[in-house]
């Protein structure tokens, strides 16, 4: 009979599960609150909570004594399945795609960030309350340790403290308290804050214009955003997104984002695997500056975000930095799309072979003719919109003009940019047209275009051409001749200076002569 021999799973793999899988500290935030995203979405499946938002996630960061504090308001884990919930490493029970988390190392990523780490748990209906301590300080020490031998399983038994107290029976939540924490970044609020408004399955800002917009369009699709109520030190966490852009941060210069557009990414059976959105800003030859957190395309998948803004830098062929002309998201909607354990991309396969394809073709226009078309369109737009004025209020002040040759000077000032406001139009209808065979142009069109009137209606030209006989000017001090004379001398300043220098002499010459 064979003689099998079980492995030895050696103490260096909590190391590298806590310390070495992920370059930002940070990423225990995001791993604490997925957990309680799901279990949030757990609680309304079983009617502990009545909808999602009844779920808050409340962070506390105390500086003074070094503790950090990360509870939600969600299911709680009974005392029966808390203890091998919690002590198994990387055998989570959870469901394979519908949950935001599934392979049960994350709780265990604080280990590397403070001196003990305590979870405190509680399910509504019992009157127990689960604490569990795990003691960091022993365990860098047993991993430092050279002639300590002891597996994973053994190391983690040694390091952890169990007990259950009363607690009362109406309480449902789970605790993670992190003590004496060393790691500054994990202290400081802002950095928190920030970091969690670009990864954190949060809602948009009310303030950002476009949010309401985004939601709409993923609503017609059937996708509803996972958010969820996120609070650190009582202030209610949003994502970054906001309405102006720095692009040069030593000269402060801003752009405005001035219209959203989408795409969808499709396999090679047009499935849909993805949904898209992108910010049209004012300014899209130029890199957004890193002040701003929120630049570039970023991917998401139950609405957290998977690696960063520079994640889709290789979908961009030779111009990788070109994502970061852009702010926007891509969330996936396939069912195999399966985040790998750094949570930086996907674990390779067919559809995200496919999926990559897809965007190499959408992001192919993004370099060049993207930003043409919408600069185009915007400033077309401009020229229309300025017609549009300039007609409004020449009529509104033709009854007011001085002289007929002020009025003829305003008016061959409106017919030049009527007819600007004619090439404009269309240079519009051609990219309109162009929509109908590319997708990115009708977009760009329906974002920018669609809710302004790009034409100058019969009702606005009407009256334009109607000609007024405007009486001589009064000068009350002087004789019937010189005032005649003095109005010929108008005229001849209008024609010489135009009626906008020569209105200054114009009103001289009145208030000496009346």
């Amino acid at each position: 009979m064979e003689n099998k021999q079980l492995p030895h799973i050696g103490k260096n793999v909590i190391e590298t599960l806590t310390l070495g899988m992920y370059d930002n500290p940070l990423f225990i935030y995001r791993e604490y609150i997925q957990n309680s995203a799901d279990q949030i979405d757990v609680g309304v499946e079983e009617g502990i909570l009545k909808k999602r938002s009844d779920g808050k996630i409340n962070i506390s960061i105390d500086i003074s004594i070094k503790e950090i504090v990360i509870e939600d308001n969600a299911t709680g884990i009974n005392k029966n399945r808390a203890i091998n919930f919690l002590s198994d490493v990387a055998n989570s029970e959870k469901e394979l795609n519908k949950r935001k988390g599934f392979r049960g190392i994350g709780r265990l990523g604080g280990l590397g960030y403070c001196d003990k780490l305590i979870f405190e748990t509680s399910s509504k209906g019992e009157s127990v309350k689960t604490t569990f301590i795990l003691d960091a300080k022993i365990l860098r020490e047993i991993i430092n340790d050279v002639k300590d031998k002891r597996d994973a399983a053994s190391v983690i038994s040694a390091i952890t403290k169990i007990s259950n107290t009363e607690e009362r029976e109406e309480k449902h939540y789970f605790k993670v308290t992190l003590q004496n924490v060393p790691e500054s970044d994990l202290l400081d609020e802002i950095k928190v804050r920030k970091y969690l408004s670009t990864v954190a399955p949060v809602p948009f800002s009310n303030d950002f214009l476009y949010c309401d917009t985004i939601k709409n369009y993923y609503l017609k699709k059937g996708v509803v955003f996972d958010e969820y109520n996120v609070f650190i030190n009582e202030q209610k966490v949003y994502k970054a997104y906001k309405n102006r852009l720095i692009f040069t941060k030593r000269d402060k210069k801003e752009g405005i984002v001035n219209s959203i557009s989408f795409f969808d990414v499709k396999d090679e059976n047009s499935s849909l695997l993805a949904i898209g959105w992108y910010g049209i800003n004012t300014k899209l030859n130029h890199q957004i500056d890193k002040v701003n957190i929120e630049r570039g395309i970023r991917i998401r998948k139950h609405n957290i975000t998977i690696g960063d803004e520079t994640t889709l830098f290789k979908r961009f062929g030779d111009s990788p930095r070109t994502n970061l002309r852009y702010i926007g998201e891509i969330h996936i909607l396939g069912k195999n799309f399966i985040p790998n354990a750094r949570r930086d991309y996907f674990n390779l396969n067919n559809s995200v072979e496919q999926f990559e394809k897809s965007l190499d073709k959408i992001f192919s226009d993004f370099e060049s003719k993207l930003p043409h078309i919408a600069s185009n369109l915007h400033n077309r737009l401009d020229t229309v919109l300025k017609c549009k004025q300039a007609i409004k209020s020449y009529k509104e002040e033709k009854p007011h003009f001085k002289t007929s040759e002020e009025q003829e000077q305003r008016f061959n000032e409106v017919i030049k940019l009527i007819n600007s406001a004619g090439l404009a139009i269309k240079m519009i209808e051609k990219i309109k047209e162009e929509g109908n065979n590319n997708t990115i142009a009708q977009n760009l069109f329906d974002s920018i275009i669609s809710e302004n009137e790009y034409y100058i209606s019969n009702d606005e030209i009407d009256g334009l051409y109607e000609e007024i006989v405007y009486p001589p000017l009064e000068f009350s001090k002087v004789s019937p001749e010189v005032e005649k004379i003095l109005n010929e001398v108008v005229v001849l300043l209008q024609k010489e200076l135009g009626y906008s220098a020569a209105s200054p002499l114009l009103k001289k010459l009145q208030k000496r002569y009346n």
